[in-house]
This record gives C-alpha cells, structure tokens and sequence, in this order.
C-alpha cells in the first residue's frame, strides 16, 4: 500500500484509515458533514482503537492516508 495524498483523493466515506496528521500516524475518517444547509468534508481522529469513538474538528489537516492493512488470521 502507498501513501495517498489528500490534495489528490480523499478516502470513502466514513471508512476509517491511517492518516498523517502533524507529521504522525494515527487512525481517522473523512465523513460528511451537512450542517446549516451546507456540505462539506471533514476528518475526524480515531482515538479509541480502530473503530472506537472519534472526534471531528474542522483544524484537521491530515496530509497522506493509506487503507488499513488487513489483519492476519
């Protein structure tokens, strides 16, 4: 799996991925947001295991992400 920069392609919605977030790697997602009649995207920071709770905030400005890897049997 390579690096996938966010300028070039955003991941699925929702999916959580790894993510480059001030020059660290962590576990995030882009979702959709629809607020006041607007739609935009924003990351949010996974910080309870892999698909634990999470907390969006617009300042998230991950640079890279890649998919997770698959995890062994």
């Amino acid at each position: 799996m390579n690096w996938i920069n966010v300028n070039e392609r955003l991941p699925e919605h929702g999916n959580n991925v790894l993510a480059v977030l001030y020059g660290k790697v962590c576990v995030m997602c882009c979702d959709t947001i629809i607020e006041s009649g607007e739609t935009y995207r924003a990351w949010c920071y996974v910080y309870d295991g892999l698909d634990g709770d999470g907390i969006f905030d617009d300042n998230y400005e991950p640079t890279h992400w890649m998919e997770l890897p698959t995890a062994p049997n």
